[in-house]
């Protein structure tokens, strides 16, 4: 996060993260996956489905970034997949 101070407003950033799932919540026909949590920047998926994700699943969500705190990332738009073996978290 701190890497990402003094870019363009405009600028698109896109990262990847992997992780297990801490929320799953369907909204106005939005879903939001929530992921990771202290010590680390707590990292919000909005997304259009949920593809039969739970709390606990480990994920891979892609998205671009919009920060909303210090400790914050909203990823939007943002898809998520399956993490492979390669995948890290």
């Amino acid at each position: 996060m701190k890497g990402l101070g003094g870019r363009e407003e405009r600028e698109v950033v896109t990262i990847e993260v992997v992780g297990p799932l801490q929320i799953v919540r369907e909204e106005n026909g939005l879903v939001l996956l929530g992921l990771c949590g202290p010590p680390d920047p707590r990292v919000l998926c909005i997304t259009y489905e949920t593809n039969g994700r739970q709390p606990g699943d480990r994920v891979l969500v892609v998205g671009s970034i919009h920060p909303a705190g210090e400790d914050f990332i909203q990823l939007d738009p943002c898809l998520h997949y399956t993490p492979t073996a390669e995948d890290k978290d």
